[in-house]
């Protein structure tokens, strides 16, 4: 999880924790490794969850509206390049 979301272990451990003190999340060793620890939604993670989802795909739709899918297509097309150059280039300002 911090690997994918570029984030320290330790963030996603508080996050992980104040999500299981609000009753979002439970956590459970593996069945099979229990080195491994999953992290399940409850259903009010659950609920929480399509509620967010709910809200970024208004959130989405009324930011490109009126956009074309070739006007769609371009704006990824450049943000792909945006985000590559950060990964590629050293952080130097010059």
């Amino acid at each position: 999880m911090s690997e994918k979301h570029c984030v320290k272990p330790a963030t996603i451990t508080g996050m992980l924790s104040k999500l299981e003190a609000n009753h979002y999340v439970r956590r459970a060793p593996d069945e099979e490794d229990k080195r491994i620890m999953r992290v399940y939604l409850t259903p009010e993670g659950r609920c929480m969850a399509e509620q967010g989802e709910a809200f970024m795909k208004g959130l989405t739709n009324r930011l490109f509206d009126g956009f074309t899918d070739e006007e769609l297509k371009s704006m990824h097309h450049m943000v792909l390049r945006i985000k590559n150059n950060l990964i590629n280039k050293p952080d130097d300002p010059s």
